[in-house]
Order: C-alpha cells, then sequence, then structure tokens
C-alpha cells in the first residue's frame, strides 16, 4: 500500500502548490492534513521498513496509523475555524475527517490482513 499512499500524497501536494501559488492559502492550509495518514504509512513501510531495516510490530503500525489519523482530524478541523462560511466549515470538517478515518480503517485492515499471512507461514 505504500506506492498508493505515496500517490494520494503526491496528488494532494500538487493540489496544495496549486492553492498557494493561486493565492488560496486557506485551501492549501485546509489540503495538508489529508496528506499525513498516507504519509505516515509511507514512512512506515518505505522508510523504516525497507530503508532503515526497522522491523515494526504490528500494534506499532496501528498505533501509528491511529495517532495519525487524530492528529490529521484535530487540525482539519482546527484549519476549518477559519472558513468565512459555517456550511464550508461543517461540510469540509465532515468530509475531511470521513477521508481520514476511512483511509486508517483501510491501512490498518491491510496490516492485519498481511499479519495473518505472516503468522500463517512461520512455524516452529
Amino acid at each position: 500500500m505504500a506506492i498508493e499512499c505515496a500517490v494520494i500524497t503526491a496528488i494532494l501536494a500538487v493540489m496544495v502548490g496549486l492553492f498557494f501559488r493561486r493565492k488560496n492559502k486557506q485551501w492549501a492550509w485546509a489540503t495538508i492534513p489529508l496528506a499525513l495518514v498516507p504519509l505516515t504509512e509511507v514512512f512506515i513501510e518505505v522508510v523504516l521498513s525497507k530503508l532503515l531495516n526497522i522491523d515494526i510490530s504490528i500494534f506499532g503500525c496501528m498505533l501509528a496509523l491511529m495517532i495519525a489519523a487524530a492528529i490529521a482530524c484535530a487540525w482539519a478541523g482546527f484549519v476549518s475555524s477559519g472558513f468565512k462560511s459555517k456550511k464550508n466549515s461543517a461540510a469540509y470538517t465532515v468530509i475531511a475527517n470521513a477521508f481520514n478515518i476511512c483511509l486508517a480503517a483501510i491501512l490498518i485492515y491491510n496490516v492485519l490482513s498481511h499479519a495473518g499471512k505472516l503468522a500463517q507461514t512461520i512455524t516452529f
């Protein structure tokens, strides 16, 4: 899932760049929290596991994803308070938090499904 999360992060980074370039800083700052959960997955799988060869436990990976989702949801709520319209603020908060929670749930499910296969292949 690291490749998929890297693509999501790249798309969101392009959107942030476009918002900053168009002088729409509020929406640029509002897009950044959406990249926190996929960026955490990329960091865990690529940087820690592959490059640094650090063995991450299933619990550690799940905890990191849950913490990233919680921080992203709080950040999205904080950023949405700066919107001029309360409708935009409420809609953004609901959609951003749903995105972060659903993506974290999918990634945790992926971690758990791969952990079961790994545990089945190890025999003593």
